[in-house]
């Protein structure tokens, strides 16, 4: 009797959990397209930065979670990002992208791709006074995706310490 009790009351207990977790990430959704509807006549490009980020998350809470995800997804997302950089830096900055047109049927980790153009932005781009570039190249040759990024910033000597955020290493 106190072993069902007990459980019952675990019970309840993941069940308030599950129900937290899902109004949180839809009071945050809501927030966002209210202060979307207010930004868009006073900011069109804080009001598309907005709806940039709320598809982003949107992403990261649901796929995220997920083992795998259509590649296609996965590109869309990293183009969402480079879209919300772009929108920041206005015509200041240089970007090209060029990913394979081959991706139905393939599959890969969610958010692994993301930390890397995230990094070339914040330690590449953001870091340059005149002239910022990016570029990057995603190639699928069978089952091998390459990915080249590359920035305009000069390359750091880094005295022998092997730096490394959390970004890539949860990547890793």
């Amino acid at each position: 009797h106190i072993r069902n009790r007990q459980l019952l009351k675990e019970n309840m207990e993941a069940q308030l959990q599950l129900l937290r977790a899902q109004v949180h990430p839809h009071f945050l959704f809501n927030t966002l397209n209210n202060i979307y509807s207010q930004t868009q006549l006073e900011s069109p490009k804080g009001s598309k930065m907005i709806m940039g980020l709320s598809d982003m998350l949107r992403y990261i809470l649901y796929e995220g979670q997920k083992p795998q995800v259509p590649l296609k997804q996965e590109l869309m997302m990293v183009n969402e990002y480079i879209s919300l950089e772009k929108l920041r830096y206005g015509n200041k900055l240089d970007v090209f992208v060029k990913t394979s047109d081959r991706t139905d049927d393939l599959y890969i980790a969610p958010l692994l791709l993301l930390p890397f153009v995230e990094n070339c932005f914040k330690h590449g781009a953001s870091n340059m006074l005149q002239n910022p570039w990016i570029n990057l190249t995603i190639e699928i040759k069978d089952t091998t995706l390459t990915m080249k990024l590359m920035n305009g910033k000069a390359p750091v000597k880094e005295n022998g310490q092997n730096k490394c955020g959390i970004g890539i290493s949860n990547v890793r």
